[in-house]
């Protein structure tokens, strides 16, 4: 019995000895397998990174582990990647902004264990290359989209070197599709188009008008194009991002393709010929007929005449009298004549028998932006009938004949809602210059005149209308014969004074006082007061500012409760309010317009704005 007892004791000893060795394992085995190269896996615990020797690691027990998941490029597919600890599969936390499109966020995802407490075996597997496959369709049954795509070229990988025929491409190759690998590839996938003619069709630039082609996932779900564009008579499509559904189609349907109308820009008119067309705008597939009309100028020879659309020299169809016919023929589009969306139309060829002088005008505004005047060049008689322009160089520049009558005729820009010209300096009082010599100082040849005239300057005539309605001289004809190039400018403008009506109309128990002042840039600490009612007539310049300070001791008055009726002679400006300790100040700035007016403006404060 004593030896039954020992030998039991002896094995209840053992046992305690291995529960308390097992209890007490310092740590595990961690080992880990990932069936290719595409992703990286980084291990954390405490935060610092531990490292796997041949794929083992030994952690102490109670530790979290954390596994991080990272692509190793853009285009890696994960939908099928899967993480499996002693054979299960684990849920693994994704990050949302992953992209496998891109190499901006490459992160895609981690899993912790939150306390080792076993041995574990992690495989990690799935993570693909994504390949998708593009498929090229049409229609070839289609006549009329047959004849436009006889037009087009395609490269299916956008490469120049693999640009093909349209229709043989699809009519005797079958099957046309490329495959794209996002992980080999360096930029997203595209393929272009060119046409003949560079662009005879409507083809929108905006992702949501495309109707000619469309890109088609597996389900048949029409998905957009990343971007369209039009560059040196090529048509990039780049398809981009689409998904990993492996297989997509992108659809042609020539059909639905419009010839595109183009402008007919026809020369100025002239004195040497007319240019005429019973079209304004023409299509790649029609020819468009201009007749050039022969004025029998005396001094040009039109024997040799020719008439071009931008580069291209068009086809004369016949000649009747002075009516030379011409034709832009079908199958040109305005990009063959050197232009992109119009037909420039000019005449060429013609011989002048006489000089001719190329002349322009000037206004030279001390503000430089300003536009206060109309004013050109125009070819008359001597009665100051106003003929016409003889011709126009390239860029439009008035040309005549050397001893041709020319006069340079100008008027002020009238503001009829606001009864004043929109013109801030003094109407008359500027000087005249033709090739930086003086012709004229307006002031000096009105001089108390108030009736149209013609006066003779030097070897000018000039010829002025007077206004009886605003009672001013408004416009004006310095004429002269021509007798070479030259430039006229209008110069030395002074900012004319022009009065306005200052003053307040209301009362209002919490006004002490109502001041004004004028300034230039800043304003000043004089102050002149006003007496409700009355209004004071003040001598003003455009620029100038008019504030008006209102003064209350009885709380603050603001900048919404007063203004000024509108009448064009200011503009308001913001206002600010002041206080001290014994007042409130309220300041009203109007800044003088460029209106210059026969009638005194009011410029009066009132309540109610």
């Amino acid at each position: 019995m004593k030896k039954v007892l020992i030998i039991l004791a002896v094995v209840c000893v053992g046992l305690a000895i291995a529960i308390v060795c097992t209890s007490i394992k310092p740590s595990y085995d961690i080992t880990y397998s990932i069936d290719n190269e595409l992703v990286s896996i980084v291990t954390k615990q405490d935060d610092e990174i531990v490292n796997f020797k041949d794929g083992k690691l030994k952690l102490k027990k109670g530790k979290s582990l954390r596994f991080e998941i990272k692509a190793n490029s853009k285009g890696v597919d994960m939908s099928d990647f899967t993480m499996s600890i002693n054979g299960k599969e684990t849920n693994i936390v994704k990050n949302q902004s992953y992209n496998l499109f891109t190499s901006n966020n490459l992160d895609y995802g981690y899993y912790i264990i939150p306390k080792v407490e076993k041995d574990y075996d992690v495989e990690f597997s799935g993570a693909a290359v994504l390949e998708n496959k593009f498929v090229f369709e049409t229609d070839l049954t289609d006549q009329t989209a047959v004849e436009k795509m006889a037009l087009a070229q395609i490269s299916f990988t956008g490469a120049e070197e693999d640009y093909k025929d349209f229709y043989e491409a699809f009519s005797t190759e079958g099957e046309k599709s490329v495959t794209y690998n996002y992980k080999e590839e360096t930029m997203p996938l595209s393929f272009k188009l060119k046409f003949e003619g560079g662009a005879p069709f409507y083809i929108s630039d905006s992702l949501e008008n495309i109707e000619f082609v469309t890109l088609k996932d597996a389900e048949e779900q029409e998905i957009g194009f990343e971007s369209i564009e039009y560059q040196e008579s090529e048509y990039l499509f780049t398809i981009g991002s689409v998904g990993t559904d492996g297989e997509y189609k992108i659809m042609f349907d020539f059909s639905k393709l419009e010839y595109k109308q183009f402008q007919i820009a026809l020369p100025t008119e002239n004195l040497i010929y007319t240019v005429t067309s019973e079209k304004t705008t023409t299509t790649y597939n029609e020819t468009a007929e201009i007749v050039v009309e022969k004025l029998n100028n005396p001094n040009v020879d039109y024997t040799e005449m020719k008439l071009f659309a931008g580069e291209i020299e068009l086809t004369k169809v016949s000649e009747e009298g002075n009516f030379v016919t011409f034709e832009i023929p079908e199958n040109y589009t305005p990009e063959m004549t050197g232009n992109f969306d119009y037909y420039l139309i000019n005449v060429q060829g013609l011989e002048y028998t006489k000089s001719l002088h190329g002349l322009s005008s000037l206004a030279n505004f001390p503000d430089e932006e300003g536009a206060y005047i109309n004013y050109k060049l125009r070819n008359v008689d001597t009665n100051g009938n106003i003929l016409g322009v003889t011709t126009t160089d390239p860029f439009g520049n008035f040309m005549t004949f050397e001893g041709d009558r020319v006069a340079l005729i100008w008027n002020y820009i009238y503001n009829t809602s606001n009864e004043g010209y929109q013109m801030p300096y003094d109407l008359y009082n500027y000087d005249i210059y033709y090739n930086e010599e003086k012709v004229l100082n307006l002031k000096e040849v009105i001089g108390d005149l108030s009736n149209s005239f013609v006066k003779e300057v030097g070897d000018y005539t000039i010829r002025a209308i007077f206004n009886e309605e605003t009672l001013v001289f408004d416009s004006f004809q310095l004429e002269f014969s021509c007798s070479g190039a030259g430039d006229f400018s209008f110069t030395n403008f002074a900012l004319c004074e022009k009065d306005v009506y200052v003053g307040f109309n209301f009362e209002d128990a919490r006004v002490k006082k109502v001041e004004y002042q004028i300034y230039d840039v800043e304003m000043g600490n004089d102050w002149t007061a006003l007496i409700a009612g009355e209004k004071k007539k003040v001598s003003v310049k455009y620029g100038q500012v008019i504030v008006y300070r209102v003064t209350s001791t009885a709380g603050q008055i603001w900048l919404s409760e007063m203004g000024i009726q509108e009448n064009g002679a200011f503009t308001r400006l913001t206002g600010q309010t002041q206080s001290d300790a014994t007042n409130y100040y309220t300041l009203f700035k109007f800044e003088i317009s460029d209106l210059q007016y026969t009638n005194t403006k009011d410029m009066i404060l009132q309540k109610g704005f």
